[in-house]
């Protein structure tokens, strides 16, 4: 769904604007103080994050437990910063935020991970109807002349996608049976049609109670004699490449899967009706700055 600049900025003018939308998100038409037990109005307090009893003065904090816990960065600029992550196709650097927002590298750095935490996907979903499997090597180079992919310093990713439907991407250590198969049987079920390319650690999914379909990319072939292919799977990769090296040029290792989860959370959101925004402000509630650690750009 459409989510014009004009209206973002119609609907969030102003920090208190944000913080009255966060409250009302959080608390909803709260009309019973948890302190006093009695009806009553909760007023904002001038110059804090934090709405009071008109009575006993009870304070509830709706930043508490979210990503904007103990911020000092305004309101203003995080949702401007998650209309930007939102609203673009292949993400925004932290270079990009620190020009359009007027902040340091170091915040706008840290604002993007954080705003990526509410875009993790879930890597409890299971799929029950058919899907396509395979594998990427993101970043690093080929030491070997001949492009031996056994010699290579890349980071392996593993996908899953239901085509028209969701995928999940996972960084993983290498691309062994031994790592790759616990993954399909966690979140694949029994007797669901797996297609793959010919990469001979699928070979044997067949045994595992899976109705397995091979497109033989190493000769020539795009879809098999059934018409099954890996062109939903390999449409991610193209996305999620193309947002890396177009938009954030180099990422590390260590924080790849945050940018993953980013590039999936947009793909899984693709079609739904209500602005991508709007999504991200809801999980802003579930992420907990106590059950993931923060991250800090060091000096």
């Amino acid at each position: 769904m459409k989510f014009p600049f004009d209206k973002f900025q119609e609907l969030y003018p102003d920090n208190k604007s944000c913080l009255d939308h966060l409250f009302t998100a959080k608390y909803g038409n709260i009309k019973v103080c948890p302190g006093c037990d009695r009806g009553t109005k909760f007023h904002r307090v001038k110059k804090r994050t934090c709405y009071e009893c008109q009575f006993c003065g009870y304070q509830l904090f709706p930043l508490a437990g979210t990503i904007f816990e103990k911020t000092r960065t305004p309101l203003k600029k995080w949702f401007h910063a998650m209309y930007l992550m939102t609203a673009s196709k292949n993400g925004v650097s932290a270079k990009e935020l620190q020009r359009i927002l007027g902040v340091t590298y170091k915040c706008a750095w840290r604002m993007g991970h954080q705003i990526r935490k509410t875009m993790a996907g879930n890597l409890h979903q299971k799929f029950d109807k058919d899907v396509q499997v395979d594998e990427a090597l993101i970043g690093g180079r080929n030491k070997d002349p001949n492009r031996k992919k056994h010699s290579t310093t890349k980071q392996s990713v593993f996908g899953i996608v239901e085509p028209k439907g969701n995928v999940m991407a996972i960084v993983v250590p290498n691309r062994e049976r031994m790592t790759l198969f616990p993954i399909i049987a966690k979140h694949i079920k029994k007797g669901v049609c797996v297609v793959s390319d010919d990469f001979s650690t699928y070979s044997t999914l067949s045994k595992y109670g899976y109705n397995h379909q091979v497109v033989n990319h190493s000769g020539w072939q795009w879809a098999n004699k059934e018409g099954y292919t890996t062109n939903a799977i390999e449409g991610f990769w193209s996305l999620l490449k193309r947002s890396l090296k177009g938009t954030h040029v180099w990422v590390s290792k260590k924080y790849l899967q945050c940018y993953i989860d980013e590039c999936v959370f947009r793909y899984n959101n693709r079609k739904i009706e209500e602005p991508m925004f709007n999504v991200v402000l809801k999980n802003v509630f579930w992420v907990s700055q106590f059950h993931q650690p923060s991250l800090r750009l060091r000096r």
